[in-house]
């Protein structure tokens, strides 16, 4: 996986494996929750949803998400990794792209795992569920991503899947499918 330029990496003397960014650079900042009011009725694939995959990429190719997890938790950015995440169904239906359902898997495990209540996302992940039963990729398993190191019995999305079809869908989470003017998009009901 490529690394933007853009990301600082730094070695922590204390825990040499782990990478974190310098906390001026904008992909931080996109998680900010100042700027997260609108977010989600922006037009898809804005420069916030490239900020924020470039972070998300970036702690995708680690398997410990604890940094990742600790800046979520900071001011409520998880709120921002939340809304990226189903986004990126959206996306990810609309240019049948199963790495847009990756990312938008890795960061709503960052964001549920950040939050103090999970049950926060559980409206995205219906929409990252009806991403994935849409796309029908026999290669993409609805389960966090098997770099990220989760154990099955600790897996969110395992969690999910195996609820009844009726309490996982959009339509229970208060969703619906439609399109905007850019075409396919998961909207409020």
């Amino acid at each position: 996986m490529l690394v933007p330029a853009s990301i600082r990496t730094i070695h922590m003397p204390e825990n040499p494996g782990m990478i974190t960014m310098d906390p001026s650079n904008a992909h931080i900042s996109a998680l900010e929750p100042h700027g997260s009011r609108g977010y989600g009725d922006t037009p898809l694939g804005s420069k916030r949803d490239r900020l924020i995959g470039a972070f998300v990429d970036l702690v995708a190719g680690h398997d410990d998400l604890t940094y990742a997890i600790e800046v979520g938790r900071q001011s409520r950015r998880w709120d921002a990794l939340d809304t990226y995440a189903a986004r990126m169904a959206s996306i990810a239906v609309r240019e049948r792209d199963s790495d847009m359902l990756r990312r938008g898997l890795v960061a709503a495990l960052i964001a549920m795992k950040s939050t103090d209540d999970e049950r926060e996302a559980l409206p995205t992940l219906s929409l990252l569920y009806r991403a994935w039963e849409i796309l029908d990729d026999r290669g993409l398993c609805f389960r966090a991503p098997r770099d990220l190191q989760v154990r099955e019995e600790d897996d969110p999305f395992v969690a999910f899947a195996r609820r009844s079809p009726d309490d996982r869908g959009i339509r229970a989470m208060g969703y619906r499918e439609g399109s905007d003017s850019e075409g396919f998009r998961f909207l409020d009901q």
